[in-house]
């Protein structure tokens, strides 16, 4: 298991780091929009991080479920693609109520033409997400990282496209559903090629009542729901709570912050992968090991190189985000090890992860609608959270693992 471990990490992670610069190169090309503008453009790719945040969801449903189960996975995806289809469109449906009555509002936003360019993104999110969550499950990590770079990939590709054609913010968030929607044929291709591995004439069957329990379901969904929300909830707050400058500001800061989690989510990601099935401990000190070690790194490097890293990404106006990236990293890395323990305690398939995290959510929720306003108040009261959230997950698993030894 730790060999698979290890390799999932450094192919994901290796995916993760090449991504990661590309999508920095994505925020260079939308940069060139106004200050204003890029703070609206931030703004509306944290709420797609609402789908992002069902995606990852999904993906750790389907990790857990085809991991956990010996499939016939022909019929499982034919299955579960209809349910995830149907469960796209009401995401849509209700994505678009929401933003008439409410979120445009409280965005700010002039036109309703943003939002409804960014919910064709919902239209094939999940069923990506599905397919990866079955790639990683089988340990086909290579497959998996391949969808993502040929996403990010068009993603950049159809961004520097909409800015060549002046077609602005509009084009951009177009550009982005339409890399999901090809990323997905993609995607479902490769799961394709596992199911043609099965013996010919062995006809199977899959009890979809037993694979999909009901409290199981729940319990996995709130969890990664709740966890994912905690990690967004200030970038989507940030556009109504600073000014439209500072939260331009408080958008490319966090970017910073996003791409770090693209690191530590690969390692995530690999844990879980090689436990769904069965929890380890050792695999999950490593990967608390290795995740510490890249954010102690990562904060002596926006020391020395932070204000170069700016430049070259953003350019010499968002110079004044040099002074939180050192903060932001940390910030990211206690969410970070956090994530993990609880990733941990979900193999286990242990309740009070989908108990603990909606109640923390809402303090968060709270807590910075409160204070957060300002970059520097948002930031720092979002270190306490995190370090909070940190010590819960801590004394969940020291618990865990007491009530076990008893046993």
């Amino acid at each position: 298991m730790i060999k698979q471990f290890y390799k999932g990490t450094v192919i994901l992670g290796s995916t993760a780091g090449f991504t990661a610069v590309l999508n920095l190169f994505f925020y260079k090309v939308s940069s060139k929009l106004t200050i204003e503008d890029f703070g609206i453009l931030t703004s509306l790719i944290a709420i797609s991080y609402f789908i992002i945040v069902i995606q990852n969801v999904v993906t750790n449903l389907f990790t857990k479920i085809a991991a956990s189960n010996d499939l016939a996975l022909a019929e499982f995806v034919k299955v579960s693609s209809r349910y995830v289809i149907r469960l796209q469109f009401l995401i849509t449906i209700i994505f678009l109520t929401f933003s008439m009555f409410f979120l445009k509002q409280f965005l700010k936003l002039d036109s309703f033409y943003p939002l409804l360019a960014i919910s064709t993104l919902f239209l094939s999110a999940l069923l990506v997400s599905m397919c990866r969550g079955i790639l990683r499950a089988k340990l086909h990590f290579f497959a998996s990282s391949l969808t993502q770079i040929i996403e990010v990939v068009l993603k950049v590709g159809l961004a520097i496209l909409a800015i060549s054609l002046d077609l602005g913010l509009i084009g951009i968030l177009i550009g982005i559903s339409l890399a999901s929607l090809i990323t997905y044929f993609v995607a479902n291709y490769l799961v394709a090629s596992i199911k043609g591995k099965q013996p010919k004439g062995q006809k199977q069957s899959t009890n979809f009542q037993n694979i999909f329990k009901g409290k199981l379901i729940r319990s996995i969904s709130i969890s990664f729901l709740a966890l994912n929300l905690i990690f967004v909830l200030d970038s989507v707050l940030a556009r109504n709570l600073l000014s439209p400058v500072e939260a331009g500001y408080y958008g490319a800061l966090i970017t910073f912050g996003k791409l770090v989690f693209f690191v530590t989510g690969a390692i995530s990601a690999s844990m879980f992968s090689v436990t769904a099935n069965k929890a380890s401990q050792k695999i999950l000190s490593n990967a608390l090991i290795l995740t510490l070690f890249l954010g102690v790194n990562l904060v002596i490097a926006v020391s020395l190189f932070g204000e170069i890293a700016i430049k070259v990404i953003f350019g010499q106006d968002y110079l004044f985000i040099n002074q939180f990236l050192s903060l932001e990293i940390i910030i990211v890395t206690f969410y970070s090890l956090s994530y993990q323990i609880s990733l941990y305690l979900i193999s286990k398939e242990n309740q009070s992860v989908s108990i603990i995290a909606p109640i923390f959510l809402l303090i968060q929720l709270g807590v910075l609608m409160l204070g957060g306003n300002s970059i520097s108040n948002l930031l720092m009261l979002q270190l306490v959270l995190f370090i909070l959230l940190f010590l819960v997950t801590v004394g969940i698993y020291l618990f865990n693992n007491r009530q076990h030894a008893k046993i």
